[in-house]
């Protein structure tokens, strides 16, 4: 592994096409920037880790081709990283995207290099990865096919008992899993038929006839192949795919499962190559409270960045009772920063919660028509005992939409909604992504090397005219899936010709095309409170779906799960209350909490209900207090 030496003056360029005009990199930063060895790097809430990690880019970038040919590996949960190299390094973009690098998330970077290789080496098939949802659709509809009885028997059984959690037999099918012992367990975990069952043996058939037919597995089962693959291939075949790389950098690692932690360290040997787990594990919150895997811990020769840009001290010094090592977050904004706010409602006063913000909005004198202003919860599900989010705002509509949902029109349905939103910044990547999934569902590949087309190979092959339709459609009246549809129609037709076009969308699975009938149009974009006063537009969310966001100013809501709230758990932590029974949802809590304190700019509301200000007053003496009981500010 070749050490680098990078100059100050390198860094300086880097400072200037990066950082705003007068800004440096300070101390930690440097040396972060400078470490060109395997380590761990936590990074506090703001800190810039995105842009440290752009700049190590930029001087790679400036070195390639890399000594023996080696390439840089970069994988995270988003493609995000892809965006801000393509944004922020246009003229360096190829050498960084391109061969013999890999920029992408560890989704795909699993499915390219080991679980596709090891499907086509032991079934001789291509592997196409789909959802939960997408992949019970496909199973249930080989399980009738080929009259797999004892199976469906089942799955009939499991949906139509009293308080059955299952829409339906695709829903159900879908979330069965063989364990060590040879059991089959539903989604639950539960175990619902013996080894040698014949249901279980049947399911073990329809599963091999999907895979060997169509080459369709699950988003959760990619990993079990992945580590088939390292322990199975011939040649070491791990070690090969390690060897291309010299640099990996492994973005929000805190994110990672144990399965993507296991994988992750089977393939990158740290003695062989420089590699770098970036995140900070207060905001591991990707897993549940109930989940018994271990947060990660960094090393202890790991480095820091410990300065916020992002809010003043005076959130910082919210947030810092919240870290487990309780290191403090000092602020690099200038000034102390609003206020933080907290709002004390009682039952007949949690829904004037909204508009409450809206006026501490105003008083804080952000802009209210270019700002960007939150609510946010941890608990969303409106059937939940105690609070959850839609009782502050009965306009909240919880959906529960996969992250990973994959089928023709879930994409199209998020992208409609993205654009009636006017958030053309989500609904370009994802026609990409629609794109690229139908193409790849129709069996077309890369002309030069065969492989899957993908969101960003999609970009390069439509060019401008891929841009003007994104505009077109953001600008029509019509943004319905109707209209969504045609464009695809279109962009596909672009790309491999009218005739090949229309076989394309013949060949497509019908797992794929599958159209539910509640399908919404505009999915998600109806959590947008505008307040009748002010005018001002606050989205509606939870802490999971605003990870990774920076707010101007950001609504905490107090919700409640297992006879407690998230601010009630967290209160012993500024040295109010007696602390009880250390539990896996106090800790989760904690990181919840931390998570969603951490995302304003400008200024930090957090919305208590009456009795966890009473017993709590102590740890809010800084706070600026607006009770709505009595309509007074304290």
């Amino acid at each position: 592994m070749h050490e680098l030496t990078v100059s100050d003056a390198e860094i300086e360029a880097v400072e200037r096409l990066l950082l705003p005009t007068g800004c440096s990199f300070d101390k930690e930063a440097r040396a972060v920037i400078r470490r060109w060895e395997s380590a761990d790097i936590v990074a506090c809430p703001g800190s810039g880790k995105t842009t440290v990690l752009l700049a190590k880019l930029k001087l790679l970038a400036d070195r390639m081709p890399l000594e023996n040919g080696a390439g840089v590996c970069v994988l995270s949960h988003t493609n995000a990283a892809v965006d801000e190299i393509g944004l922020r390094f246009p003229s360096c973009a190829s050498r960084l995207l391109g061969y013999p690098n890999f920029v992408g998330t560890i989704q795909s970077f699993v499915d390219k290099f080991l679980v596709m290789p090891y499907i086509r080496w032991r079934h001789g098939v291509v592997v196409r990865p789909v959802d939960d949802e997408t992949y019970g659709k496909a199973l249930a509809g080989v399980m009738y096919k080929n009259g797999l009885h004892a199976l469906a028997g089942l799955a009939k059984r499991h949906v139509n008992s009293p308080n059955s959690p299952y829409r339906d037999v695709a829903g159900f099918v879908g979330g069965l899993r063989i364990d060590g012992s040879g059991a089959l367990l539903c989604g639950n975990g539960k175990s619902v038929a013996g080894p040698g069952a014949p249901s279980t043996m049947q399911f073990e058939e329809a599963v091999e006839d999907l895979l060997r037919g169509d080459g369709v597995i699950r988003y959760g089962d990619a990993y079990r192949y992945a580590l088939r693959a390292i322990d199975e291939m011939p040649g070491d075949y791990a070690s090969l795919v390690s060897a291309r790389f010299a640099y990996v950098f492994v973005d929000e690692y805190q994110d990672c499962s144990q399965v993507q932690r296991d994988v992750l360290d089977a393939v990158f040997d740290a003695g062989k190559c420089c590699v770098m787990h970036m995140g900070d594990p207060d905001q591991a919150i990707y897993s549940s409270d109930k989940d018994k895997t271990e947060d990660w811990m960094a090393g202890q020769d790991c480095l820091t960045l410990s300065r916020s840009n992002r809010f003043g001290q005076r959130v910082a010094d919210v947030l810092s009772p919240l870290r487990l090592d309780k290191e403090r977050i000092v602020s690099s904004v200038d000034g102390d920063g609003a206020r933080p706010t907290l709002i004390v409602y009682d039952e007949h006063s949690i829904t004037s919660v909204p508009a409450c913000f809206a006026r501490e909005i105003e008083a804080c004198g952000l802009d209210a028509e270019r700002g960007i202003f939150k609510a946010i919860g941890y608990v969303g599900s409106p059937d939940t005992k105690g609070t959850s989010i839609g009782d502050y705002w009965d306009g909240y509509q919880k959906t529960n939409k996969s992250r990973y949902r994959s089928g023709y029109w879930d994409m199209a349905a998020e992208l409609s909604a993205s654009l009636s939103s006017g958030e053309i910044y989500c609904a370009e990547p994802t026609l990409r992504k629609l794109l690229a999934w139908t193409l790849r569902h129709a069996g077309y590949r890369e002309k030069e090397d065969g492989t899957e087309l993908t969101a960003s190979s999609i970009r390069g092959l439509l060019g401008d005219r891929y841009c003007a339709r994104v505009l077109a459609l953001a600008e029509s009246v019509d943004k319905g899936l109707n209209s969504v549809d045609a464009a695809v129609r279109e962009l596909v037709a672009s790309i491999i010709g009218e005739s090949a076009a229309a076989e394309a969308f013949s060949r497509l699975p019908a797992y794929f095309t599958m159209r539910d009938a509640g399908t919404p149009e505009n999915n998600g974009a109806n959590n947008v409170y505008i307040d009748p006063t002010l005018g001002t537009k606050i989205q509606f969310d939870t802490v999971h779906g605003v990870k990774g966001e920076t707010h101007d100013a950001t609504l905490y809501l107090e919700t409640d799960k297992s006879r407690g709230s998230d601010i009630g758990r967290v209160l012993h932590l500024y040295g109010v209350r007696k602390r009880g029974a250390t539990s896996a949802l106090h800790e989760y809590s904690r990181k919840i909490v931390y998570v969603g304190m951490s995302r304003p700019r400008k200024l930090l509301c957090v919305a208590v209900k009456s009795k966890t200000y009473e017993d709590g007053k102590e740890a809010f003496r800084d706070w600026k207090v607006v009770d709505l009981r009595g309509d007074s500010v304290l």
